[in-house]
């Protein structure tokens, strides 16, 4: 009984004349009295059934080469007879070497037609008095080349170089990309949760080289470059993700918080207008559009003042506090911008202590329920400030401090400060209350100073 895998033997021989030195002068005489043997013997010995393809049989439509080549990588047993030195034949066989280490047979009727290098390669001789030798001999070569899969071929022999089908090449690719996609993303699930900002840094560099293309990487490593002052890695690494998602709202708006690090509010305020657009939900990107308009309306400072920007950064805030009237950050800096724009309208200073007297049972309730959380100690500090409680402000601005990771506190600290430093340059608050601020500025100028 046959098993089910068939073995497919292709024979590269000349489609009409042997030539002149041949015995068996027509190939068909050939496949008769030498080939069908080969293939009943192999049947019988193998318990499979055997496949006997030679070109010239071939009915179906095509390019005759495409078919003859692609011979020369599929069959399972090549054999290439080589009577009358057929040039087209000696082709076919430098392809099959090629291509595929065996099993290749190179036969001939007549020894003077192994040319070129392949006289260095055993050959079988087939002659009508040698016939069935010359069969046995083919049998055994196929039943030992397929037994020990020994390279047969002198082009790959001790050769490196493997063949491999362009639709396999293309799954591995694929898979490869998979697997790299899927390891990049896994690199940066062990960062997320990975409390040193340095080693998240490490992890998220590995996980951006393994997978340039992952945004969430980019994005992420990004962040941390920020939140460890280094701004210039920061935004290269944010520009390299606005390349991969040029829509992605979120890479916009950490742009513009890089850029409003490094002090550069019009670089800032483009992104951010843009993180906006894309989002006009996202309370945080009006927050820190509101930031970088605030900053360019105080660029010229204290020489000159920017009325229109510093407006345009109240309704950015504004519309963050619209969004979620609960957020302590946009309804603070709402106070805080009226503060600034107390220097063409005073009654507005009123109204900014007023606002912060209003947040101060939510600071406090958020400093309760969130402990941890340095923002919220700051902002209840600045409400408190601002609301004339000044001894328990500098409590709650040194728990601040001390609630920030050492590695992020010159980044954070730089924040805070801004708006305090902005109030003394444009000369808009005086008495005890400027006193105060200049306090509170000093304790972290030096707190950042020290680290």
């Amino acid at each position: 009984m046959f098993s089910s895998n068939t073995l497919r033997i292709f024979v590269a021989m000349p489609g009409t004349d042997m030539g002149s030195n041949a015995s068996y002068k027509d190939p068909s005489s050939v496949k008769a009295n030498l080939l069908q043997p080969v293939v009943d013997r192999l049947e019988a010995k193998l318990g499979r059934k055997v496949e006997l393809v030679i070109e010239k049989d071939k009915t179906q439509s095509g390019v005759i080469h495409a078919s003859m080549f692609g011979e020369a990588y599929d069959a399972d047993v090549y054999i290439a007879d080589l009577t009358g030195a057929n040039p087209n034949v000696y082709l076919e066989l430098g392809v099959r070497w090629a291509l595929r280490d065996g099993v290749t047979i190179p036969i001939s009727q007549n020894v003077s037609d192994l040319r070129f290098n392949v006289g260095a390669n055993r050959a079988i001789i087939y002659t009508p008095d040698i016939l069935m030798k010359a069969v046995d001999d083919i049998v055994a070569a196929i039943e030992d080349g397929l037994r020990t899969n020994r390279c047969d071929s002198p082009v790959r022999l001790n050769n490196e170089i493997i063949a491999v089908p362009k639709f396999e090449l293309e799954k591995l690719r694929t898979e490869t990309n998979r697997l790299t996609t899927a390891r990049g993303e896994d690199l940066v699930r062990v960062a997320m949760v990975t409390t040193d900002l340095n080693d998240r840094a490490k992890l998220l560099e590995q996980a951006a080289t393994i997978n340039p293309a992952s945004i969430d990487a980019s994005l992420e490593l990004g962040k941390v470059y920020r939140d460890l002052s280094r701004y210039d890695e920061a935004i290269e690494t944010l520009i390299h993700a606005r390349g991969l998602a040029p829509n992605n709202a979120s890479v916009h708006r950490e742009l513009g918080v890089c850029y409003n690090k490094q002090m550069k509010p019009d670089f800032a305020a483009n992104a951010l207008r843009e993180a906006v657009r894309l989002a006009p939900q996202d309370k945080e990107s009006w927050s820190n559009l509101g930031g970088a308009l605030r900053r360019l309306g105080i660029a010229s400072a204290p020489h000159s003042y920017d009325r229109k920007a510093l407006e345009e950064a109240l309704g950015s805030y504004s519309e963050a506090h619209k969004l979620d009237s609960f957020d302590l950050y946009s309804g603070l800096n709402v106070a805080r911008l009226n503060v600034l724009l107390s220097k063409w309208d005073i009654e507005l200073l009123a109204q900014a202590q007023e606002g912060f007297r209003k947040q101060i049972d939510l600071c406090r309730y958020m400093v309760t329920t969130n402990p941890e959380a340095y923002w919220y100690q700051f902002d209840l500090a600045d409400a408190l400030l601002f609301s004339g409680h000044y001894k328990e402000s500098y409590e709650s601005f040194t728990k601040a401090i001390e609630l920030i990771p050492p590695l992020e506190r010159r980044d954070k600290l730089l924040s805070v400060l801004g708006p305090l430093q902005d109030y003394l340059k444009a000369d808009v608050i005086e008495g005890t209350l400027r006193t105060e601020v200049e306090r509170v500025v000093t304790i972290l100028e030096s707190s950042r100073l020290n680290m």
